[in-house]
């Protein structure tokens, strides 16, 4: 999120994020308001019985679990400062897609889509509604100059080109055997798939093979920088989502580029993450809620022009005029949830769920 975005008035106090790593990533200040907080590196191990974070002088918030800060339970997270209460309100964010169960975590900021309220009673924090989608997503992005080929890509030419850029650990049995029956259900095409080690090459390749389709149906995307990534997404006619596990900035990534996602939702955080990406986008009809409905919708899409094309179409004009990738409307609506949650802590009430009221979108 750029920090140009945030109003002056608006920021109420300052915030500051804890990065667990050597240096300090490349953009994290712009977390921040301007002149209104300040980024700090924090040492790989906690000192025995203390904290590196002097409560003497915290932000009023601590984002916990923002980016690459406290990622709650994953890599290089630092949950473990949190819980010295660094700040009098800390709240999950982005970095960990779901509760922490932790007693000392005030909020998950969510929108209604990827953790509905009815959710509330699995949560140890309090839900906080965003009116649009949880995932701040930027309408100017850097991408190359030239878009490469298919041939260049290893694609053919003129056959239908099903992709999935979802790190190879969310592909699931169960879903690459759809994928498989996809492929042979559609002649000539292709399933495009990140980059891969060799043995995941192989063994993928190999199941492939089991399922009675050819090897070099699926074709693995060579490494690249993101302009590059962002200039190549165009030439795949539909992603396919993953599932129990969706894909979350990837689906913002290949919406952006004009590429249609096709997920099915299912019941927790990570299995909704690319249904709030696409209904914040203006395309609902493109969420499934059975592996049964998301495999007959693929083959339709995938056979049927006049299905498909409207879809890039919408998905080109929407661009720039529904919620996703309005990212000053986020700001607003991020700013409006702090300023709540700081107006419930100074009236000395407990934290409690709330939504946003969309009013703060104008």
């Amino acid at each position: 999120m750029e920090s140009s975005h945030h109003g002056r008035a608006a920021s109420i106090a300052s915030c500051r994020v804890f990065v667990a790593v050597a240096r300090i990533p490349r953009g994290a200040s712009r977390l921040c308001p301007p002149g209104g907080g300040a980024v700090r590196r924090t040492p790989r191990q906690l000192p025995a019985g203390g904290t590196p974070i002097r409560r003497a002088d915290p932000p009023w918030l601590s984002i916990g679990g923002f980016a690459h800060s406290s990622g709650g339970y994953t890599e290089h997270g630092r949950t473990a400062i949190l819980a010295h209460r660094p700040a009098p309100i800390q709240v999950n964010y982005l970095g960990y897609p779901g509760t922490t169960g932790a007693d000392f975590i005030d909020y998950i900021i969510v929108d209604r889509f990827v953790v509905p309220a009815d959710q509330q009673p699995f949560f140890s924090e309090r839900l906080v509604h965003l009116p649009n989608c949880y995932q701040p997503c930027e309408i100017i992005q850097e991408v190359a100059e030239r878009t490469p080929s298919r041939a260049e890509c290893g694609l053919p030419e003129q056959g239908f080109v099903f992709c999935c850029f979802n790190n190879v650990l969310k592909i699931t049995p169960e879903l690459f055997d759809i994928w498989m029956r996809l492929l042979a259900a559609v002649p000539g095409s292709v399933l495009w798939l990140v980059t891969a080690t060799p043995s995941v090459k192989d063994n993928l390749w190999r199941e492939a093979v089991d399922r009675r389709v050819a090897a070099d149906r699926l074709v693995f995307a060579a490494p690249t920088s993101r302009p590059e990534y962002l200039a190549r997404l165009g030439l795949a006619d539909l992603f396919l989502d993953t599932l129990p596990y969706n894909a979350g900035a990837t689906a913002s990534d290949a919406l952006w580029a004009g590429l249609p996602v096709l997920t099915c939702s299912g019941d927790t955080y990570i299995g909704r993450m690319a249904g709030a990406v696409l209904t914040a986008a203006g395309l609902p009809e493109l969420i499934t809620t059975s592996l049964k409905g998301y495999e007959s919708l693929a083959i339709r899409l995938a056979t049927e022009p006049g299905l498909l094309a409207p879809l890039r179409q919408r998905l080109a004009c929407n661009r720039s005029i529904m919620p996703l990738f309005d990212i000053a409307r986020f700001t607003r609506d991020l700013e409006a949830a702090y300023r709540q949650m700081h107006e419930t802590w100074q009236a000395g009430r407990p934290p409690s769920a709330f939504t946003v009221s969309a009013a703060a979108d104008n």
